[in-house]
């Protein structure tokens, strides 16, 4: 596989504190994909199973693509990562997720991926599950803040 993808896992925050062993098994399962700006990547609406992260460029998350109220709630960079929502509870995604910039490249690890680490190893599993359990927390927090008034 890829250098780049070795180097990188270590230090996405989803992936910290895993062993070699569990980061070499998911880097073996990694699927790469490359987007030019404006694709779509994943549809709100659509049943997800899969995870992302951002290799190189960045991507808008959007609610409502192509409406009149559309709106893009965040902008993911590189070491950034998306569909971890669906890992966690499989249900249809709560948004879409769009390409920015020339090129935009993806690693992606599927659910069936991170199953292999849970029949492996279900303690490093239960890291990564806990890891994607805080960066979900994290952006929680970030949304209670853009939408909540402070009252002094």
């Amino acid at each position: 596989m890829n250098i780049k993808v070795k180097e990188l896992f270590p230090v996405i925050p989803v992936f910290a504190g895993l062993n070699s062993d569990a980061l070499n098994s998911l880097i073996e399962r990694v699927r790469v994909f490359d987007y030019s700006p404006g694709d779509i990547i994943i549809s709100e609406g659509t049943l997800g199973d899969t995870l992302y992260v951002v290799a190189e460029g960045a991507v808008e998350v959007v609610k409502n693509l192509d409406l009149a109220n559309e709106r893009v709630i965040a902008t993911l960079d590189v070491k950034e990562t998306f569909g971890e929502m669906c890992i966690i509870e499989p249900v249809a995604r709560s948004a879409s997720v769009r390409a920015l910039t020339e090129p935009t490249l993806l690693y992606a690890l599927h659910s069936s991926d991170l199953y292999r680490l849970y029949k492996v190893n279900p303690e490093q599993f239960s890291i990564l599950i806990l890891n994607i359990a805080r960066d979900i927390c994290r952006r929680l927090r970030q949304v209670d803040e853009l939408y909540t008034v402070k009252v002094v």
